[in-house]
């Protein structure tokens, strides 16, 4: 059995990881605030849901880098096994029992509050927990947007989608290869980068909620880190502070800006999908090329190791916060920064919760499991 390659944490990787679940928070955040906030005139620009292909391609990155050593050079049943079955296992222990979690809080707080305008019935709670559960959330997620009916629950479309990427992603490794595998994602993001995919524009959320460029972008440069070309295409002119903060400035303001809701340009999510491929391709030389203050650093590692908790409990937050808001029947813009205060102060105490409670004794649990197994196998 090959042995699984961990890599050494990048901070560079985690401050993009910041800046995705920040773009999610700015995404989300306008639901509990009043009419009159200054937050409206950027949202008329920008609706900031390229947070989430930030994500797709950190992730598409790091677990192809990570299973790179056992993806095997000819199709074989035994390589096949070697990979997909520890690899399932991991992302199991690594995502299911923290989403699994806020699925139930999510039907908790329904059973409580369901039907009252603000959080869904408890019919439509079961349905949405169902998708989320068995990763068909994106499919569902089209149906409950258009009827208000998706909960605290909404964000896992995205969950989902990344879900079935890690199911699929050792079963084609296993057929094609390495040689071929670079092919079909390189065919994935050619087939998509070109179509309009706008949240504002209700043709195309079939493949807006389906969208796989990201994360394919993310896969094709892990396999560029093999590639002799990639240590001659070092971007080291960011050596230079002034120049990268420049350059990391205009990057996310494309982020942003190619999730306008009126797009100029129809291939938006596909431009998206590009400048994320730029961030985490400067980010994946870890040459401190985005975050270079050691304060920084601490704090950029702090909140990306826990990205995912506040990506599941933020939205149960929200909905929270909204409910008290509309009990003081929408109190005026004046009380909007408490708002945001309390609702970033609710949230840190809940990702905590996840993270300390959940989502990293699991984490620990199976690397304690795995490690006590090669000992054996050694032994």
């Amino acid at each position: 059995m090959t042995e699984h390659h961990e890599l050494k944490k990048n901070i560079d990787l985690e401050a993009l990881r910041v800046v995705a679940i920040a773009f999610t928070l700015m995404a989300h955040i306008g639901m509990i605030l009043s009419p009159e906030s200054s937050y409206w005139i950027a949202f008329k620009f920008a609706r900031f849901g390229s947070g989430v292909d930030l994500f797709f391609c950190i992730s598409g990155y790091i677990i192809t880098r990570s299973i790179m050593r056992e993806i095997p050079d000819w199709p074989s049943w035994r390589a096949f096994v070697d990979l997909a079955i520890p690899f399932w296992k991991r992302r199991v222990y690594r995502l299911l029992p923290a989403s699994l979690l806020w699925v139930a809080v999510s039907l908790v707080a329904c059973a409580v509050w369901g039907g009252d305008g603000i959080f869904p019935s408890m019919t439509n709670a079961w349905k949405a927990a169902s998708a989320a559960v068995f990763q068909y959330f994106n499919d569902y997620w089209l149906t409950c947007r258009s009827a208000y009916t998706c909960g605290t629950l909404g964000a896992y479309w995205s969950l989902s989608l990344e879900n079935q990427f890690y199911f699929l992603l050792p079963i084609a490794a296993g057929l094609l290869t390495k040689r071929w595998l670079p092919f079909l994602f390189t065919a994935i993001f050619a087939a998509q980068v070109f179509l309009p995919r706008n949240i504002t524009q209700y043709g195309t959320l079939d493949l807006w909620v389906f969208r796989t460029d990201a994360i394919s972008l993310g896969v094709l440069l892990a396999f560029l880190k093999n590639d002799g070309v990639y240590g001659r295409i070092n971007p080291t002119g960011l050596n230079d502070r002034v120049r990268a903060a420049a350059a990391f400035f205009v990057l996310c303001m494309a982020l942003a800006v190619f999730t306008s809701p009126q797009p100029r340009i129809q291939m938006q999510t596909g431009l998206a999908a590009v400048v994320s491929l730029i961030l985490v391709w400067i980010a994946s030389y870890d040459a401190g090329y985005i975050v270079r203050n050691e304060r920084l650093k601490a704090i950029c590692a702090y909140l990306g190791s826990r990205s995912y908790s506040i990506y599941l409990s933020h939205m149960f937050v929200l909905f929270i916060v909204l409910k008290v808001r509309r009990y003081g029947d929408w109190m005026p813009s004046s009380y909007d920064l408490p708002t945001m205060v309390v609702f970033l102060s609710i949230t840190w105490v809940m990702t905590e919760a996840s993270y300390r409670w959940v989502e990293r004794p699991f984490i620990t649990a199976y690397r304690s499991k795995t490690s006590h197994l090669a000992v054996a196998e050694r032994a």
